[in-house]
């Protein structure tokens, strides 16, 4: 809904249709009218249409859907943003839990994006990641993000176990060098 519009437009078209059910679904409005707005905010670069991908493609002298496809991959962390809203409406200061609760709802979702952003890049540590270390990383970082004691116990043990496998089991070499790309 609302790709290729400008923010506002993409926001009062998607609002319109997905709003209520949002919070018939059982979240805050401020909560529903946030989500919806930052993915109003992310339609420039979601494909299909990805239309700042348009002209970052022209600059770049790549085709388009080319263009789209990694600005997605690149901007995929903060695809999991408005879910961090939706699970800890604490991040938006909509419940009342006292501002501790506030702070510990910030630090365990930033950590969370941080370590999502490790899995997106690919490289941990200095080093390369392998396709254990980077699910790990993905389940570790999607904990911490989900909001609940549980989860971030959860989330922080498979980040350990994540650093654990790239230190200790992974033995690639610390300065691995990627394969050049292929000239197109």
């Amino acid at each position: 809904l609302g790709m290729g519009l400008p923010t506002t437009a993409s926001y009062i078209i998607a609002s319109s249709v997905t709003a209520a059910p949002l919070i018939k679904l059982g979240l805050d409005p401020l909560v529903a009218n946030m989500f919806i707005f930052y993915y109003a905010c992310l339609s420039a670069i979601t494909p299909p249409v990805a239309i700042a991908a348009y002209g970052a493609a022209g600059i770049a002298d790549c085709s388009a859907s080319k263009a789209g496809f990694k600005a997605w991959w690149l901007g995929l962390v903060a695809f999991i943003v408005p879910y961090m809203f939706a699970f800890s409406p604490e991040l938006l200061m909509v419940m009342d839990r006292g501002v501790l609760y506030v702070l510990y709802c910030s630090l365990t979702s930033c950590v969370g994006v941080w370590f999502f952003s490790y899995f997106i890049c690919g490289f941990y540590l200095g080093k390369k990641l392998g396709v254990v270390g980077r699910l790990l990383l993905l389940a570790g970082s999607l904990g911490l993000v989900a909001g609940g004691l549980v989860t971030d116990i959860a989330g922080v043990a498979l980040i350990a176990a994540a650093t654990f496998y790239q230190k200790v089991i992974e033995k690639r070499p610390a300065n691995e060098e990627e394969p050049a790309p292929a000239a197109e």
